[in-house]
C-alpha cells in the first residue's frame, strides 16, 4: 500500500497522478509496479493500443487519449488539452483513488505531456510521480544486438543538429526521432526528403562513408517485429523516403 511521504521518490510514496510507462513491446512488459499502481487508480487515460486490455484487466474507468491526440497536429494544442484531461479527473476522482496517464516506454523519456504535466500540477499542489517503465533504448541493444555499455552518445535528432553536436564516432550514436527531424508537427507531413537533407549530409560529413547505420522502428505490441534497415552512411539518403516518424537511427560505432 502506498503511503503519503514526503519524498515521492521513495518507491512506495503516494502520489496523486501517476506517470506510468509499459514498457515497449506489449502490455505484458509492464512492471509488477505499474501494475500494482494501476489496480489502485480510480481513472486511467493512456495513449497506447492497449485500451481493451486495460479496461479488462483493471477496474478504474478508463479513458483513450488518442481521440485528443488525432484532434489535431499542434503539439501545444493536444499537449494541454490532455493536461486538462487528468487534472480535471484528480479533482473528480480523489476518493475513488489516484489518476494514472500512461504511456509507452518511459514516462519521462520523449514524452513533453509528461514534462508539462509536472510543471502544472506543482503550480496546483498536485503529487505527481514518474512510474519508469523499459525503453526504446533498452529494447534496441537486444534488436541490434549492439553493446553500449562501453559507451553511447543519445540526442533527440533535431537537437543533435540544431547544436551542432560534434560525436566522439568511435562510440555509438542514437538518434530518437529522426523521422520527426525538423518538424514541429505531431503528424510530419510534406517533402520528407527536403526535411531530412540537411541531416543526412551532416551524418556524412562526420562519419567514414562505410560505418554502418540502422534506422529501426522498435515493437509496441507483443505480436511485431522491430522493423529495421541497415545500410552505410553513405547509402543513408535512401532510407529517408521510407522513415517512419517514430523511428530512430543508429551509427554504430567503430566495432561494430
Amino acid at each position: 500500500m502506498r503511503v503519503p511521504r514526503k519524498d515521492l521518490r521513495v518507491p512506495d510514496a503516494e502520489a496523486d497522478i501517476y506517470l506510468v510507462g509499459l514498457g515497449i513491446g506489449g502490455f505484458e512488459r509492464r512492471t509488477v509496479e505499474a501494475h500494482n499502481i494501476l489496480s489502485e487508480c480510480g481513472f486511467i487515460a493512456h495513449l497506447t493500443a492497449f485500451d481493451d486490455a486495460i479496461k479488462v484487466t483493471y477496474q478504474a474507468d478508463v479513458y483513450d487519449l488518442g481521440v485528443i491526440n488525432a484532434s489535431s497536429d499542434e503539439p501545444s494544442m493536444v499537449y494541454r488539452q490532455i493536461a486538462e484531461v487528468v487534472i480535471e479527473a484528480h479533482r473528480n476522482y480523489k476518493s475513488f483513488g489516484p489518476v494514472a496517464l500512461v504511456f509507452y516506454g518511459h514516462p519521462l523519456w520523449l514524452v513533453s505531456i509528461s514534462w508539462d504535466l509536472i510543471e502544472k500540477s506543482g503550480q496546483n499542489g498536485i503529487r505527481v510521480k514518474a512510474v519508469p517503465g523499459m525503453t526504446f533504448i533498452d529494447q534496441i541493444i537486444g534488436d541490434l544486438a549492439i553493446r553500449m555499455d562501453r559507451g553511447v552518445q543519445i540526442y533527440e535528432a533535431s537537437i543533435f543538429h540544431g547544436e551542432r553536436i560534434i560525436p566522439d564516432t568511435r562510440y555509438p550514436l542514437v538518434l530518437p526521432q529522426f523521422g520527426e527531424f525538423a518538424s514541429e508537427k505531431l503528424r510530419p507531413s510534406g517533402d520528407i526528403v527536403s526535411r531530412m537533407r540537411p541531416m543526412v549530409k551532416r551524418l556524412q560529413s562526420l562519419y567514414p562513408s562505410e560505418r554502418r547505420t540502422s534506422l529501426i522502428l522498435s515493437p509496441w505490441r507483443g505480436d511485431m517485429e522491430p522493423q529495421i534497415t541497415s545500410v552505410p552512411v553513405r547509402d543513408l539518403g535512401a532510407l529517408v523516403p521510407s522513415t517512419h516518424p517514430g523511428a530512430s537511427l543508429v551509427v554504430h560505432g567503430e566495432e561494430q
